[in-house]
């Protein structure tokens, strides 16, 4: 299944918060007028990072600050 995964010359990024499937803005990345996006799978931090949800437009952001937070 994921043989080709390297080889392929599009970029993989992870997303998080609003972003992710299901959230309010999962529609931006599904908008082909900004590129093409495909669901890879369901991945997750391998240290934990504190996430915050600031700002008046909600806007979630990691700290650089390892082992704090949670894992999720």
């Amino acid at each position: 299944m994921y043989e080709n995964l390297f080889k392929n010359p599009l970029h993989r990024v992870f997303v998080y918060g609003t972003l992710k499937r299901g959230e309010p803005n999962h529609s931006i990345i599904k908008d082909v007028a900004n590129g093409y996006a495909k669901f890879l799978g369901i991945a997750k931090t391998t240290t934990s990072y504190p996430l915050v949800i600031a700002t008046k437009y909600n806007i979630p952001f990691l700290l650089k600050k390892p082992n704090v937070g949670n894992v999720s």
